[in-house]
């Protein structure tokens, strides 16, 4: 929480070292850990990075390794080799689908605003404000890494 602080970053490994636990393909041992790095980054409005994918030659794993960390609510990734990054990169990224989704959501909840509507159920879709407030942080995102 200090204000010098600016982000966290989770050292797996150095985390399964600690408990004596080892590195599994799943990884369950390490949800706890994770889980709680990013409750405590959000908590303090810290940019939180996960750790790297450490099998350089596997850049089909390594963007799956980012997609599951984006899930769980890390900002990004480590890297070890810069062959990773465009892999990586791409696992934070919204898909075309979720842009998509998400500009029908901002467009629904624009519509029902002048209805006075500010929660709507549309096409079996919940439109409320932490709804919103994820279509509009991704198509934010989408619009950073264009602009990069």
């Amino acid at each position: 929480a200090h204000s010098n602080c600016v982000g966290l970053i989770f050292g797996h490994e150095d985390y399964l070292e600690s408990i004596r636990a080892q590195d599994t393909a799943e990884s369950p041992n390490l949800l706890f850990a994770r889980s709680k790095v990013v409750n405590s980054g959000r908590a303090n409005r810290k940019v939180i990075i996960d750790s790297p994918y450490l099998k350089l030659s596997d850049t089909a794993g390594c963007r799956e390794y980012a997609k599951k960390s984006r899930m769980t609510g890390f900002d990004g990734m480590l890297v070890l080799h810069p062959k990773q990054i465009e892999e990586a990169n791409n696992g934070y990224l919204p898909t075309i689908e979720e842009i998509k989704e998400s500009k029908r959501i901002i467009d629904i909840y624009k519509k029902g605003l002048e209805d006075g509507k500010t929660i709507q159920f549309v096409d079996n879709t919940f439109i409320a404000p932490p709804i919103i407030k994820s279509a509009m942080n991704k198509l934010n995102l989408a619009k950073y890494y264009k602009a990069l």
